[in-house]
């Protein structure tokens, strides 16, 4: 999260991409209720209206297995892998819920 304490000091706030709702954990019955081989990835509980992810068409009950090809295990994982990629790159999301992927900036 070096990044996030940098963009802190510079403009005295940070990316809003990491004013995500994707904190849930995706439990063992999740994981089976949506067709998911493990219990990995972030479940969007509420994602921030008018923000990227929301634009790109990640919804509520999402749930993110992979950035950029980069499988997700968590809520912690996802907000890292997002906090280090820089603002304005294109994001290919992976939502397990639906099988369809999202781009976002």
């Amino acid at each position: 999260m070096n990044s996030v304490v940098a963009q802190l000091k510079d403009k005295g706030n940070s990316d809003p991409r990491l004013d995500r709702r994707a904190d849930q954990p995706v439990t063992p019955e999740i994981a089976e209720n949506i067709g998911l081989k493990k219990a990995e990835g972030a479940l969007v509980s509420d994602p921030q209206a008018n923000g990227p992810a929301a634009k790109a068409g990640v919804e509520a009950g999402d749930v993110i297995t992979a950035v950029n090809g980069a499988s997700v295990k968590d809520a912690r994982d996802l907000a890292k892998q997002i906090g280090s990629i820089p603002p304005g790159t294109l994001v290919i999301l992976w939502c397990g819920t639906k099988g369809r992927r999202r781009a976002s900036r």
